[in-house]
């Protein structure tokens, strides 16, 4: 069964960005980039955690919000 993705608002998108210090943590890549002075968006928060879970996936993230 597949799920819908989860929608973000503006705050937590902040809040969550705020907690990785706007930095990749699994690889240290920054999640904005620049180009002609302006900064853009490199990053989907749909991809930290799989929208359709194995058994073993649920399991382990049983405890995350």
């Amino acid at each position: 069964m597949n799920n819908p993705r989860k929608k973000y608002s503006d705050a937590q998108n902040v809040a969550l960005l705020s907690q990785v210090s706007r930095v990749c943590p699994l690889c240290a890549e920054p999640l904005f980039y620049k180009k002609s002075g302006k900064s853009f968006k490199n990053y989907e928060l749909a991809h930290i955690y799989p929208l359709n879970p194995t058994k073993e996936e649920n399991q382990l993230l049983q405890d995350e919000e």
